[in-house]
C-alpha cells in the first residue's frame, strides 16, 4: 500500500528526515473511525467554521492538507466538503498507508495521497482554495520557510488553517520533556514506556495534572509526539503576529471552544470578531492554558489588487 503512493520527490532536508523517522515508527494521530453526522453537526455549531469555511462547502474547492499524517484531518475535511478535491501530503509512508486504508473504509473518494516534504510542494504545479497545516510547521527546522511555501500555493483570497504550539500553553509539556532529557530516556518504545512509568515520581503534581488533560497523553504514538518530538518550536502571539505580517497574511480567528470565545468577548467587548491578536495575547496571559494543545487559527491571503494602467 505505501509504495503505491505517488512521491513528489525524495525527502532531503535533514530535519524532515528525522521527523519522518519518528512518524514511520510512531504514526500520528491514532484513530479508528469517524461519524459523519457528528462531524457535520459539530462543524455547523462552530461560529468561525461557518463564517470562514462554509462558503467552500457547496462548490468544487481545491484543498491541501499539508502534513496529513494518518489523515484524520483529511477525512474530516472530506466529509465537510464532499464536492472538493483534497490533496493530502506527508513525509511518512507508514502514516500514508494507514491513511489510505482508513479513508477507503469510510468510503471517502475525494482524497489523493502524496508522499513528500512541505518544502517541495511547490513542485506540484497546483494552487489551492484552502490549505490546512495543523501541528506540522513547528516540527520543521524553519517554520516560516515552510509556511511561505504554503502561502505561495494559495489562490488569491485563499483561506489557510494553521496549528502552532503555544509557549505559554506548553509549560507542563516542556517541563516533562526536559525531565526526560535529563534522564537520557531514549525515544524508543522501551524508553518511552520506562519514562511513562517513572514520570510520576520525577515530575511535580501540577505538571502531571496538566499532562493528564491532554488527549495525546493516553496512547503511545501520541505520547511520543507529545514528549519525545524529533524537533519542536514554540511560539507566542507576538511572534505569530509578526510572521503573519511578514507573509502578507491576515489573521481571521482562532478555533476555540465557545466558552473561551464567550469569555474573550466579555473581556474585550470592542473586538466582536475576535481577531485582535494583541487582545488575545492579554487574554492568554490571564488564561495560559487556553492554547494548551496549540494555537489553531485561520489566516487569509490577500486578493491581488488590479494593476493601475495610465495613458
Amino acid at each position: 500500500m505505501a509504495v503505491s503512493i505517488r512521491a513528489l520527490s525524495s525527502v532531503a532536508d535533514k530535519t524532515s528526515l528525522h521527523v519522518r523517522e519518528q512518524y514511520e515508527a510512531f504514526p500520528y494521530p491514532r484513530w479508528k473511525t469517524l461519524w459523519k453526522r457528528q462531524i457535520i453537526e459539530n462543524w455547523r455549531d462552530e461560529e468561525f467554521c461557518q463564517r470562514l469555511e462554509a462558503p467552500l462547502a457547496n462548490r468544487p474547492a481545491s484543498i491541501l492538507i499539508a502534513g496529513c499524517g494518518t489523515a484524520r484531518d483529511a477525512a474530516i475535511h472530506s466529509m465537510r466538503f464532499p464536492l472538493s478535491s483534497i490533496t493530502a501530503v506527508d513525509v511518512s509512508r507508514t502514516s500514508l498507508a494507514y491513511a489510505s486504508i482508513k479513508t477507503k473504509e469510510l468510503g471517502l473518494g475525494n482524497i489523493t495521497f502524496m508522499h513528500g516534504d512541505i518544502l517541495d510542494l511547490g513542485g506540484m504545479g497546483l494552487t489551492f482554495d484552502y490549505i490546512c497545516c495543523t501541528g506540522v510547521l513547528h516540527h520543521m527546522e524553519n517554520p516560516v520557510a515552510g509556511w511561505r511555501v504554503l502561502r505561495d500555493l494559495q489562490k488569491p483570497g485563499g483561506l489557510m488553517r494553521i496549528g502552532l504550539y503555544s509557549d505559554a500553553g506548553r509549560t507542563a509539556v516542556v517541563a516533562a520533556q526536559e525531565t526526560a532529557g535529563r534522564g537520557n530516556y531514549p525515544s524508543t518504545r522501551d524508553g518511552i514506556l520506562l519514562f511513562r512509568r517513572e514520570c510520576p515520581s520525577l515530575c511535580d503534581r501540577e505538571t502531571l495534572l496538566s499532562l493528564s488533560r491532554l488527549q495525546d497523553y493516553y496512547h503511545l504514538n501520541m505520547y511520543r509526539d507529545l514528549l519525545f518530538p524529533a524537533r519542536e518550536h514554540r511560539f507566542d502571539l507576538t511572534q505569530i503576529k509578526d510572521m503573519l505580517s511578514e507573509l502578507g497574511l491576515s489573521f481571521e480567528g482562532f478555533y476555540v471552544p465557545v466558552e473561551v470565545l464567550t469569555k474573550y468577548r466579555a473581556m474585550f467587548r470592542d473586538d466582536r470578531n475576535a481577531t485582535n491578536l494583541d487582545f488575545w495575547r492579554r487574554f492568554e496571559s490571564r488564561q495560559p492554558e487556553t492554547f494548551a494543545s496549540m494555537y489553531i487559527f485561520w489566516c487569509r491571503k490577500a486578493h491581488i489588487a488590479p494593476v493601475q494602467r495610465y495613458r
